[in-house]
Order: C-alpha cells, then sequence, then structure tokens
C-alpha cells in the first residue's frame, strides 16, 4: 500500500495519525509531513496537565487541551504563521515548549484520538496491544525520562482505556494500516519503506 500516492491523489488538506501510545503515529506523521511539504502538529504539544499532575486523571478525554488545538488549526488553515508558548515538553513533563507553526498548504495532525476531529484524511494505525505496550514503554521511560509512576498512569490512560475506543476510531477513519510488524517511512538508520 502507498500511502502517499493515496494522497496525493486524495489531495487533503488536513491529515490526521492516529493510533495507540507505541503505533508508530510520530513516525509516519513525519513521513507523510516531510514528503508532503507539510506542517506537521503533534498533539503531545497539547496535553493539558504537568507530567507531576497526571496521578490525578481519572479519564484520559481529559488529557489533551482539544481547544488549544482546533485555534491552532484554524489559525493555519487561515494562512497565519505564529509562535507559540506555553505548550507541553515531554522530555521534561512541564509546559516550557515553544514552537513556531507555519501556515502550510496540508497539514498533518497526530495523537490519540485525532480520528474524532473533523479532517480531511484520517489514517489509523493499528497495532497488537502488547508490541504498543513495550514500544511506548522503552520510549517513554528511556527517551522521556517517565518514571513507573509515570508510566503505570500512561498505561491506564493510554493502554486500558484508549483499548476501549479503538473500534470507534477506525470506524471513523478512512485508512487503517497495520503497524505490529512494520511501521511505515522507518525500516531502519536509512532505509524507508515509503520513499517520496
Amino acid at each position: 500500500m502507498d500511502i502517499l500516492k493515496i494522497l496525493r491523489e486524495k489531495k487533503p488538506r488536513t491529515i490526521g495519525v492516529d493510533g495507540n501510545s507505541g503505533a508508530g503515529k510520530t513516525t509516519v506523521a513525519k513521513g507523510i509531513a516531510d514528503a508532503l511539504g507539510a506542517q506537521l502538529i503533534p498533539c503531545d504539544f497539547f496535553h493539558k496537565w504537568p507530567r507531576k499532575d497526571w496521578h490525578t486523571l481519572k479519564d484520559m478525554e481529559d488529557f489533551e487541551d482539544l481547544e488549544k488545538l482546533h485555534s491552532v488549526i484554524s489559525r493555519l488553515q487561515a494562512g497565519e504563521s505564529f509562535t507559540m508558548d506555553g505548550l507541553y515538553e515531554f522530555v521534561n513533563g512541564t509546559h516550557t515548549r515553544t514552537f513556531r507553526f507555519e501556515a502550510r498548504p496540508v497539514l498533518v495532525i497526530e495523537g490519540l484520538c485525532v480520528s474524532r476531529l473533523p479532517l480531511d484524511f484520517k489514517i489509523f494505525l493499528h497495532v497488537d496491544p502488547a508490541v504498543a505496550h513495550d514500544r511506548a514503554k522503552k520510549r517513554d521511560t528511556v527517551e522521556r525520562g517517565l518514571t513507573e509512576e509515570n508510566w503505570a498512569v500512561k498505561k491506564r490512560l493510554f493502554h486500558h482505556e484508549y483499548h476501549k475506543i479503538v473500534p470507534e476510531l477506525k470506524a471513523k477513519s478512512h485508512l487503517v494500516i497495520d503497524t505490529t510488524n512494520d511501521v511505515p517511512f522507518f525500516k531502519g538508520p536509512g532505509e524507508s519503506s515509503y520513499a517520496a
């Protein structure tokens, strides 16, 4: 399956990449954005709460600031480029990131539950839950500095709870790709399974 061929034929202005934590959303979204010259918008930037407060969360629905995300998408679609402060920085778990958003003809939004957004084309990455768990735990504890307590909260919210809504998200998507054994756009150093 050639994702880029499909996208070039459909010509969507907004593309969503959804899937469980560890499904490969960032890898796929970055590959698409690079190939299409699109602005990539990671939903991680819009976490409402600093990591120190994650243990208080009861529901994953309260994790992202969707109003702020909608505002960013609307401004970009109106042709406005801008810099935003106070975004979530996943390396230290605080709202200290500053990021420059550039208005481009195509926007790629990646994150949990983006299939619920009114986007032109939605891709859902299906992954075996055990594989997603292992990938996400390794990334989050090694690269992002999550403690075992942080990871336990994320596991509850983004693996157990998210798994319950996977059928809904798949049904809202235009394309479902299984990334259990292979994540498109990444084979290894210097290799790509989906060339531009």
